[in-house]
């Protein structure tokens, strides 16, 4: 007499309990790394656009000293936060400039940007903070340091620096020299 032994097929209850919960487990230990390693590429990314930004700044002002006829120092009228503002200032005129510098990337911005200026009576200099969004996602609020101009009816601008804000939450500051 033979003794048949049934061989079951596939796995029983047990088995696929004790692999789902180390799968569980698993997850639980690499989703938060995960997700660290995921931020970490977005800021490297933030930061690599904000280099480059900062990068194209650099040369259109190094170009700008031997060309004729280039834009900066940024010549425009006066910003103050006086009551009867004697000029007809526009944002636009920061925001044109900054568009010329950064045609390469393709950006469209839109037309809801903000300005922000602080005026300091002794030294005659206003701080303008100018953000610009962009269709893209992006965002950059640019600091300039404007200077009166003791003869003329222009004032010149510089940029001292700015935030790169990009569409995952990032951001960047950085520092024109």
């Amino acid at each position: 007499m033979i003794l048949r032994q049934e061989k079951t097929k596939g796995f029983s209850l047990i088995e696929l309990v004790i692999v789902v919960s180390l799968l569980s487990l698993l997850a639980t230990i690499t989703v938060p790394h995960f997700q660290y390693y995921l931020k970490k590429k977005q800021q490297a990314e933030c930061d690599q656009i904000a280099y480059q930004i900062r990068q194209l700044f650099v040369e259109y002002i190094l170009e700008g000293a031997y060309q004729p006829g280039y834009s900066y120092p940024l010549k425009t009228k006066f910003v103050d936060e006086s009551e009867n503002l004697e000029n007809d200032f526009q944002v636009t005129d920061f925001v044109y400039f900054t568009g010329v510098v950064l045609r390469g990337l393709n950006w469209r911005y839109q037309s809801d940007y903000k300005m922000s200026t602080v005026y300091h009576e002794e030294t005659k200099k206003a701080i303008v903070k100018v953000d610009v969004k962009y269709l893209e996602g992006m965002q950059i609020q640019y600091t300039f340091e404007l200077t009166e101009a003791l003869v003329g009816d222009y004032d010149t601008a510089i940029l001292l620096s700015f935030i790169y804000y990009d569409p995952n939450g990032c951001q960047k500051e950085l520092f024109i020299q």
